[in-house]
């Protein structure tokens, strides 16, 4: 059975780390100019800031699929965007 749920950055990179490599390969454009390089000093970051949502798919334990998202303000005009109860 395959289940979904909301996981911290820093317990799904454990297993993720092996997933970025394939992932890279399968879905890059550009490979020649840009290699694969994980910022993973801004996805804690943004993690520590409430900003990051990890949602995975796991199969008996076992790491199938993942969506990594954030949550910021519209960076071409902080007055825009989507915002429901700004501080």
């Amino acid at each position: 059975m395959i289940t979904a749920q909301v996981e911290p950055w820093s317990e799904f990179l454990v297993d993720a780390v092996e997933l970025f490599p394939a992932h890279w390969e399968e879905l890059a454009l550009n490979k020649d100019k840009v290699p694969l390089s994980m910022r993973y000093d801004v996805y804690a970051a943004s993690e520590a800031a409430g900003e990051l949502l990890v949602v995975t798919l796991r199969q008996d334990a076992r790491l199938v699929g993942y969506f990594v998202g954030f949550a910021l303000q519209h960076l071409p005009d902080p007055s825009d965007g989507h915002l429901l109860d700004p501080p």
